[in-house]
C-alpha cells in the first residue's frame, strides 16, 4: 500500500501557504518546490517550476487522508469531528504526528477524550475547518452558553 508524500508550508516572504515537495538546503533553509503546466492542453507537458523559502515551524505533511468534502488532511489542520460513540463526542481537533502515525488532539484539554488515532474509516465525519497557522482563532475552546 502506498500514499502520496507531499508537504505544505507558509512562505517567509509573504506568509502564503504553498504546497509541494520539501527540500532542506545545505544552508538549513527549508524550501517548497512545485510545478505548474505552462499550457492549457493536457498534451502540453511544458512546466514552470517554483520554489519558495518556507517557515520551518509551519511545515506540515499530508496524512494520506481526505475529509468528508474531499479536502486533503495535513498536520496542523483543525478538524471538526463528531465521533459516533456512546453519547457522541464532538468538537474541534488538531492533526498531529504521534507515535508512529497521525493522531487528532482535542482542542478542549478538559474533555474526557484528549487524543485519538486519525482513522480512514471515520473520514466521513472529519471536516477540515482551517489550520493552526492561518486560523489561530479556531484554537479557542467554545464556552458554554448559560
Amino acid at each position: 500500500m502506498s500514499r502520496e508524500i507531499k508537504f505544505r508550508g507558509m512562505t517567509k516572504a509573504n506568509n502564503v501557504m504553498v504546497f509541494g515537495d520539501l527540500i532542506v538546503c545545505p544552508n538549513g533553509e527549508h524550501r517548497m518546490l512545485w510545478f505548474e503546466l505552462k499550457g492549457e492542453l493536457p498534451l502540453d507537458l511544458d512546466y514552470n517550476s517554483f520554489n519558495e523559502v518556507v517557515q520551518s515551524s509551519t511545515i506540515s505533511q499530508f496524512t494520506g487522508l481526505q475529509d468528508k468534502n474531499g479536502l486533503d488532511i495535513y498536520e496542523g489542520d483543525i478538524l471538526h469531528k463528531k465521533i459516533e460513540l456512546e453519547g457522541g463526542i464532538k468538537g474541534n481537533w488538531i492533526v498531529v504526528y504521534g507515535e508512529g502515525g497521525f493522531d487528532i488532539k482535542n482542542i478542549d484539554t478538559s474533555a474526557e477524550v484528549k487524543t485519538m488515532y486519525l482513522k480512514k474509516y471515520w473520514k466521513h465525519s472529519y471536516e477540515v475547518i482551517g489550520n493552526i497557522y492561518e486560523n489561530p482563532e479556531l484554537l479557542a475552546v467554545p464556552t458554554a452558553v448559560l
